[in-house]
């Protein structure tokens, strides 16, 4: 019994002097005082994010490919909207002639289909060109980058840009 009662003491003495030995530590190395006396405090903003920021996104791969992928999805619900009234013409027909409507209404559905398999995968290219070309050009930016960038700036900061 004195055997399991010392580990215990033990245990409870090495818990205690863990939380003195890091609270200590977190007084002496606040935030602030991590911070040199060069670098600059970061501002946060809230709201709306700004065209200038969306314009960038949305054309980093490229004008031509932005518009060809506009394009792809307007196509997509213009053979949607043409399926559906192709429907509307047929449910309105009194009947006869059905292979007609029947195969019209596949061949509708079946280039809605294929436009929604090209605009998805557009849509992947855009993902993967945007964030390529996004990062290439933050990671340029950052080689050029004057030395007193990266005195004002903390390191940590700078990696979660990239």
């Amino acid at each position: 019994a004195d055997r399991c009662g010392e580990r215990e003491h033990d245990r409870e003495f090495r818990r205690k002097e863990s939380l003195r030995v890091t609270t200590g530590l977190s007084r002496r190395f606040s935030r602030a005082s991590l911070m040199s006396s060069t670098q600059k405090k970061e501002s946060v903003s809230s709201g709306f994010i700004r065209w200038e920021v969306w314009r960038a996104y949305l054309f980093a791969p490229g004008r031509p490919f932005f518009w060809t992928l506009m394009s792809v999805y307007v196509l997509m619900y213009v053979t949607l909207a043409a399926r559906d009234w192709w429907m509307t013409v047929w449910a309105d027909e009194d009947g006869g002639g059905d292979g007609m409507y029947i195969g019209l209404f596949v061949a509708l559905g079946m280039s809605h289909v294929g436009v929604v398999v090209l605009a998805i995968m557009l849509i992947g290219s855009f993902a993967a060109l945007t964030g390529r070309n996004l990062h290439s050009d933050c990671a340029e930016r950052l080689v050029r980058a004057p030395m007193s960038y990266f005195e004002s700036t903390p390191t940590g900061r700078i990696t979660s840009r990239l």
